[in-house]
């Protein structure tokens, strides 16, 4: 419970002072290495027991994290380039 607090409390504090482009990246990093480290879980567990779940969390929240960090920068990029244009 105090790893899961302490990383929250990090979190925090590095997106409190980051640009909004930067915040995204992070949290879409987090959310996509959270959710794959998940469903990485499930499955190592189903393949290989245990073990298999411990492999899987780690291969899938690197997989996980890295899809989320590069859908998140396309979406921030997206978002600077369309600042200050108007929409008709």
């Amino acid at each position: 419970m105090k790893a899961v607090f302490t990383l929250v409390v990090v979190v925090v504090f590095l997106t409190g002072c980051a640009t909004q482009g930067d915040q995204a990246r992070t949290e879409g990093t987090l959310a996509g290495a959270g959710i794959g480290a998940a469903v990485g879980a499930g499955l190592g567990y189903l393949i290989g027991g245990g073990q298999g779940a411990g492999i899987g969390a780690a291969v899938g929240a690197a997989v996980g994290g890295t899809s989320g960090y590069v859908y998140a920068d396309q979406v921030a990029k997206r978002h600077e380039m369309l600042k200050g244009k108007n929409r008709m």
